[in-house]
């Protein structure tokens, strides 16, 4: 399971970067909008770069127009030491790019293995239709946005390239799908929203097979008018993308100990293996041994965590939907969990939102307090 799990990993990794692209289908439609170039952005570029806040190391780079605000945001949710991102957008012509987080799910044809992952606190959900996870995901809330839908189209070709590109990669086949959408408020501005959906299937012993499934969106809204230079501009800075060597290198390292660990405690269990022939007595005790040696190292790999007093929390933490954040003292906070952002003031009461931008010591809403912002362990 542990395999799957990195296997999704490292594709999410790949979809955040990624997925805003469009078929060319929906290109086609969207030229309506207007073909030539708007004077709206200039030929000026600025680079954007993805920073993992653990390691201090760039991820990778984008080139985005100059005129551009653009955030991001590292989130270790699924991995505690390979990020993937969130971001956000704003720029001239009424621009705003922003993403949801992948959520990971596993489903099996074995109730009790079902059972048992819920218990880990592993999310288990049924496989759905990628047609209502638009439904359940984000129209309620394109259209709380006094959006109405246009349109839909698979994005057959986009897929193609992204295959290529996860083959290139080296990871291995997988059901992958794009739905992209198109929706217009009736008062000059647009919207394009990309689901992208993947799930993988492998057999497991005694259990049957499972399906480990992961989706995200990413949106666009722009201007009618600017929406064309808008996704001509995102798609520029997908084509700009450049991965660190440096962190590629630094990942690369953290693959290799997960892998020799993972030799390690093989030799182990063969070690407690052989020592079984030994007696009858010292084969009992072999037997549990390396019974609860695989149950430790089972529950570890579930908990992502090393064994470690502050590891412990953050599994705890996994299951109530909770975090551990800080001051800048060095005080810790337990909050409500995977928000963008958390803010303090000196009675000890926090916020927490997903916009980047909101600081609230500018609210006047708030009586004047001082907010603190709160970071995550690093």
């Amino acid at each position: 399971m542990k395999t799957v799990q990195i296997t999704l990993l490292t594709l999410l990794s790949f979809l955040t970067l990624s997925c805003q692209d469009t078929d060319k289908k929906l290109q086609t439609n969207s030229a309506s909008i207007g073909n030539d170039p708007l004077p709206t952005l200039s030929n000026t570029l600025k680079k954007h770069h993805y920073k993992d806040s653990r390691s201090g190391l760039v991820v990778y780079s984008k080139e985005f127009p100059s005129e551009w605000k653009v955030v991001s945001m590292p989130s270790y949710k699924y991995d505690k030491a390979i990020p993937s991102f969130s971001y956000q957008i704003q720029g001239p012509g009424g621009v705003k790019a922003f993403n949801s987080m992948h959520e990971i799910y596993t489903y099996n044809e074995n109730p009790q293995y079902n059972q048992m992952m819920g218990a880990y606190g592993i999310k288990v959900k049924e496989i759905p239709n990628i047609n209502s996870l638009m439904e359940v995901e984000f129209a309620p809330k394109m259209r709380s946005l006094g959006f109405s839908y246009l349109g839909t189209e698979m994005a057959t070709d986009m897929e193609q390239i992204f295959r290529q590109k996860m083959k290139k990669q080296g990871l291995p086949q997988m059901d992958f799908k794009i739905l992209s959408t198109k929706w217009t408020n009736g008062k000059g501005a647009q919207a394009l929203v990309n689901l992208v959906f993947i799930k993988f299937d492998s057999s497991m012993p005694y259990m049957g097979r499972n399906t480990t499934w992961t989706y995200g969106v990413d949106y666009l809204i722009a201007d009618t008018s600017e929406l064309h230079t808008a996704y001509e501009a995102i798609k520029k800075s997908l084509l700009s993308e450049v991965e660190n060597p440096q962190w590629l290198q630094y990942k690369n390292k953290i693959m290799m100990q997960r892998q020799q660990q993972s030799n390690m405690d093989h030799q182990r269990r063969m070690a407690a293996n052989q020592a079984q022939f030994e007696s009858h007595q010292q084969y009992m005790k072999g037997v549990y041994a390396s019974s609860d040696a695989n149950h430790n190292a089972y529950m570890q790999r579930l908990r992502g965590t090393d064994g470690s007093d502050a590891g412990h929390q953050s599994y705890i933490n996994m299951i109530r939907d909770e975090e551990t954040v800080f001051d800048a003292n060095g005080q810790s906070y337990t909050v409500d969990g995977y928000a963008q952002q958390y803010w303090t003031d000196s009675d000890g009461n926090y916020i927490k939102t997903d916009d980047l931008f909101y600081n609230p010591n500018g609210d006047i809403n708030l009586n004047h307090k001082d907010w603190t912002s709160l970071q995550r362990r690093n």
